[in-house]
């Protein structure tokens, strides 16, 4: 018996396919963007499983957590959020237009 996905599952799906599209975008394995996570919060031990789970849906990405990703990939938060919330029935497409517009974004908060 399939269950009804929740906003829970639709934002974690979303969210993450916007950062494997960054990520690839970028030419970045789950790898370097774990080293760069960890580099950011000062811990070495981000695994690679983790960028693996945000990108498949299966870890809930916390504002903190996406707003540390979004100085990785030097985007702002905002600009991500806002490519997760407009979607076609419940699946978000990027264009090459879209990751641009994320790219160009400039970072709005100095942490």
């Amino acid at each position: 018996m399939s269950r009804k996905k929740s906003s829970k599952d639709w934002y974690t799906h979303n969210i993450g396919i916007v950062l494997r599209t960054l990520r690839e975008h970028k030419n970045w394995s789950q790898e370097a963007v774990a080293q760069s996570l960890g580099d950011e919060i000062g811990r070495d031990n981000i695994c690679q499983s983790t960028i693996y789970r945000i990108e498949a849906g299966m870890y809930v990405i916390t504002v903190e957590r996406l707003i540390l990703l979004a100085k990785v990939f030097k985007v702002c938060p905002q600009k991500i959020l806002a490519k997760v919330v407009t979607c076609e029935n419940g699946r978000i497409h990027l264009s090459p237009q879209d990751v641009c517009e994320l790219l160009d974004s400039t970072l709005s908060i100095d942490e």
